[in-house]
């Protein structure tokens, strides 16, 4: 998956609603048809091989078949060339089609975002306003393709785990500073913006088990995570007071879900340094 189709599945995954793995296949198959809308109609192999390659998600044909069934009535209109359901083709009847697009054409808010941060903040930029934009969304790529195998694993996940195209680029130290500044930068609406980016990793992987959202307990529970001497510094009030807060939030979170907090000897030693 690149760069540019995992920004438009995050922010169509990402709203915040409790949905099942089947609505969010349909919604992945109404993303592929609304590309073919107008053009010409699609087979559910062409969906499946379409799905594979754009996001690197596979699903077999009774998964297809079976989101597409989930649709409201008239929403996917299908015909019949031949008697034979292999050759069966879909496509978004014009009402639904006008409906998803305002949603995939939806302007991506980050960089108005952006741009707010840059005139409010001028110095602490050590960057072109361009470059901040590209860096910010890299990162939030990286952190995902990162992210996916952890993720997967807790969840218990044996099967193949896609690596994708990741442009495996670092970040100077301008870049780093302006990154750092932006993400801590105190602002609700960019706040929930990254907040969904990064939660696409779970939807994500969610999709990829083909199972409904479980819930957080039964994906951490029985767990053991081990802080670092920086998790202890910003707990500690070391590093500014947003930092102390969002990690005293994460450790409660822990806690509720059953998960067992540590730390190593040596983790001890430095903090005691």
């Amino acid at each position: 998956m690149n760069p540019a189709n995992y920004l438009r599945l995050a922010l169509l995954l990402s709203e915040g609603h409790a949905n099942t793995f089947k609505r969010n296949l349909l919604t992945i198959v109404q993303l592929t048809l609304a590309e073919h809308y107008g053009v010409d109609s699609v087979t559910v192999s062409d969906l499946i091989k379409e799905i594979s390659n754009n996001y690197s998600l596979d699903f077999s044909d009774q998964e297809i078949k079976s989101a597409i069934s989930s649709a409201r009535t008239g929403e996917i209109i299908e015909s019949q060339p031949i008697d034979d359901p292999v050759y069966y083709t879909y496509q978004l009847s014009p009402k639904a089609y006008e409906k998803f697009k305002k949603k995939k054409d939806a302007t991506d808010p980050l960089p108005t975002l952006i741009e707010k941060f840059c005139n409010k903040n001028p110095d602490r930029l050590m960057i072109s306003q361009d470059d901040l934009k590209e860096a910010v969304y890299r990162f939030l790529y990286q952190s995902f393709n990162s992210d996916i195998k952890t993720v997967l694993a807790l969840m218990n996940y044996h099967g193949e785990i896609k690596q994708f195209d990741l442009e495996k680029k670092g970040f100077t130290d301008e870049q780093l500073l302006t990154l750092d500044a932006f993400f801590n930068w105190h602002d609700d609406e960019k706040n929930r913006l990254i907040f969904q980016y990064v939660s696409f990793c779970y939807e994500y992987c969610v999709i990829t088990m083909k199972k409904d959202k479980p819930t957080a307990s039964s994906i951490f529970g029985g767990k053991e995570f081990y802080l670092d001497t920086n998790i202890i510094f910003r707990l500690a009030g070391f590093n500014k007071a947003e930092r102390r807060d969002s990690v005293a939030a994460f450790l409660n979170k822990c806690k509720e879900c059953g998960v067992g907090l540590n730390f190593t000897n040596f983790t001890k030693n430095l903090s005691r340094n």
